[in-house]
């Protein structure tokens, strides 16, 4: 089971089209992998009182953003 469906395949690969900056290009996918509501209460690790972000869509927010044949400046590179 893939989890990109077609509609949000494409709007992946536009943003990465269409953002320069690793930071921001997560920032949107994240919006298109995650509900407002999710995003509100959850966060990466589940600490703070938050429950944790599904660890399979954020793998997907890593690799697409931190792959090798994107052209963005790494300026921190141990934040991944």
């Amino acid at each position: 089971m893939s989890i990109l469906t077609p509609t949000s395949r494409l709007a992946v690969s536009s943003l990465l089209q269409t953002t320069n900056e690793r930071h921001k290009a997560a920032l949107k996918i994240l919006a298109v992998k995650f509900s407002k509501e999710e995003l509100a209460y959850s966060n990466c690790s589940g600490t703070h009182g938050k429950e944790k972000l599904d660890p399979t869509r954020l793998a997907l927010v890593k690799s697409k953003c931190g792959s090798q044949q994107l052209n963005y400046p790494v300026l921190y590179p141990n934040d991944w």
